[in-house]
């Protein structure tokens, strides 16, 4: 991850909740059901929230197409499934 801050990008989470960001950032870190390990040992703060997504489908299709946008912008995402 080192590399891809030195040559100016931003590291991302990229991911979906029913629960909120605040309360989905803590899950993450205390290591609950689900977590991610990049989120416990590099998360800083949520960004942004989209949604409320109607169906499930509709928020993973959101999730790729962000985590797919801030790729091609050539930030490091990890998530985005």
């Amino acid at each position: 991850h080192r590399r891809a801050v030195e040559d100016g990008a931003q590291v991302y989470y990229v991911g979906q909740t029913g629960v909120g960001e605040a309360i989905r950032l803590l899950h993450h870190l205390r290591g609950d059901r689900g977590s991610s390990k990049v989120v416990q040992d590099h998360a800083v703060k949520v960004v942004a929230h989209d949604g409320p997504f109607r169906t499930r489908p509709e928020a993973e299709r959101h999730e790729r197409e962000l985590a797919g946008r801030l790729r091609q912008l050539g930030h490091l995402v990890f998530g985005g499934h």
